[in-house]
């Protein structure tokens, strides 16, 4: 059987697949799964944040005591923040490292997990209200 028109037949059991064929493949495929990781982190965060707002809602419309249930949800929203940023830089590492390698890509992904680190990194002292270097309120000194 002849390939039609636009069907190169490559892959079909028997017959040879081009470097160049498999190249373009794996550039796709990557690229899927960079896209897939990306959408993961975002979902994460913007699930974290309705679920979160929900929870505090739920949380304050149920409330009788006089406490303020705020602190519970920046914590949790800083951790959804958090995982959703951890899972967007590993979209930019797959992404740089196995499809885009130059110099460039590279300096430009340094650049966005230098910020990213930088974003989780004041998420982190917000969250818990001290220095990584500070010991935890109630530790023997």
């Amino acid at each position: 059987m002849v390939p039609g028109p636009g069907r190169s037949g490559a892959g079909r059991k028997g017959e040879d697949v081009s470097p160049a064929a498999f190249g373009q493949g794996f550039t796709r495929l990557i690229e899927g799964v960079t896209q897939l990781v990306e959408g993961l982190g975002v979902a994460v965060i913007a699930v974290g944040i309705l679920v979160n707002l929900w929870l505090y809602l739920w949380t304050v419309i149920k409330s009788r005591s006089g406490e303020s249930p705020f602190e519970l949800y920046r914590i949790k929203m800083g951790k959804a923040i958090l995982l959703g940023l951890e899972i967007l830089v590993a979209g930019d590492i797959i992404a740089t490292v196995t499809v885009h390698l130059t110099l460039t890509s590279l300096a430009e992904l340094g650049l966005l997990i230098l910020i990213r680190t930088f974003i989780s990194f004041t998420l982190e002292v917000e969250i818990s209200r001290r220095w990584p270097w500070q010991r935890e309120r109630g530790q023997p000194g």
